[in-house]
């Protein structure tokens, strides 16, 4: 989902609005100061504008300085490394079990960076917790970074609160949202795959290919070149040049040879195999293909740049007359995009972030 498209749903707006209401409607103190914070945070995690406060309150929280509350926080991401550590001991059958643990120590990192991100947009400026508060968060986030690769089975867990937090926010939430989309049984699945790669080498190098497109669409620039080495070195990894995972379970392989995988769909042939690159640099790639009636277009972003491509309008295509053309076919992933259009082709066409004008071959007399 794009940011353009985000909406929470009412029913979720409506109760962070009331929740909020109801925090506001005690005298002005510091205990429920926090409280409004973290009412106030919701709101904005959900891009949503708060009303504005109160200068008594606004005063409250200012005071957060001075006070502490967070001091349970580095002990609950202790707890969940420590359990972690031990459902790999016992197996993932004690997924179960650890589900209520997790979501507990979520729930605490989830109010200290709401109460941040309330206080600050209350104030208008820096958060005002304690050093000890801030400290509390440091080491809950130390403890629990290294290991958020061990976080993906507990992905049905992370991703309760998806419809809550807009995509420009999850960043700062990053134990929710770091690798949420990927399958929960991927970590578990690991020593089978070690053994698989282990036992077969065309599996290690269909492995090797995988992983190296993996980082490529990540955004790892230095991978897109590593990438293009390891084809040309294995000739028959080349199928793999390109994957991509849409929305709804569908798996999109792009590459010479390539299939689009739906459910219910069969299999199709790379419609860009072979067309040529009219316009490459360190964060885009765009080919470039002329039919009968028509043309088409296929935009893949590297680097810092995907982060922000809108996987609905990542290229805009003008006739010369001005209109939007809107093509007749198409695909649509976080950081790649194609697309047929009918028709006479522009001499330009715009790709929305990183901000990109592709000039076209022109047509042939």
């Amino acid at each position: 989902m794009s940011r353009a498209q985000f909406r929470a749903p009412q029913a979720i707006v409506d109760r962070l609005r009331e929740e909020l209401a109801r925090a506001l409607a005690a005298a002005p103190n510091a205990v429920d100061a926090r409280t409004v914070c973290v009412a106030v945070g919701r709101l904005v995690a959900a891009d949503e504008a708060p009303p504005n406060l109160p200068v008594a309150w606004q005063g409250e929280i200012r005071a957060l300085v001075n006070d502490t509350a967070l001091e349970s926080l580095a002990g609950e991401g202790a707890r969940l490394v420590s359990l972690l550590t031990r459902r790999e001991e016992k197996g993932k059958d004690d997924t179960g079990d650890m589900a209520d643990h997790a979501r507990s120590a979520f729930g605490a990192r989830d109010r200290a960076e709401l109460l941040r991100l309330g206080a600050s947009t209350a104030l208008g400026d820096g958060t005002p917790l304690s050093d000890q508060d801030e400290l509390a968060i440091e080491i809950f986030d130390a403890l629990l970074s290294p290991e958020v690769h061990r976080l993906v089975p507990f992905n049905h867990v992370r991703g309760e609160l998806e419809q809550e937090i807009a995509p420009r926010h999850r960043r700062r939430f990053w134990w929710r949202f770091e690798g949420v989309g990927l399958d929960p049984a991927a970590w578990d699945a690991l020593a089978s795959v070690a053994a698989l790669v282990a036992r077969f080498d065309a599996a290690r190098q269909r492995f090797e290919a995988l992983v190296a497109v993996e980082r490529v669409l990540k955004g790892d620039a230095a991978a897109k070149a590593a990438l293009r080495s390891l084809e040309s070195a294995k000739p028959e990894t080349a199928q793999v040049i390109a994957l991509g995972r849409a929305r709804r379970g569908r798996v999109v392989e792009l590459a010479r040879g390539v299939r689009v995988a739906a459910a219910g769909e069969p299999a199709l042939s790379d419609p860009f195999a072979d067309a040529p690159i009219v316009h490459e640099d360190s964060a885009v790639e765009v080919r470039f293909k002329a039919g009968d009636g028509g043309f088409g277009l296929r935009v893949i972003v590297w680097g810092e740049g995907a982060a922000g491509l809108d996987e609905r309008r990542a290229v805009l295509v003008t006739a010369s007359s001005g209109e939007s053309l809107a093509p007749r076919e198409g695909l649509a992933l976080p950081t790649l995009w194609w697309g047929f259009f009918e028709g006479a082709r522009p001499a330009t066409v715009d790709i929305v972030s990183p901000a990109r004008r592709i000039e076209l071959p022109r047509e042939r007399a």
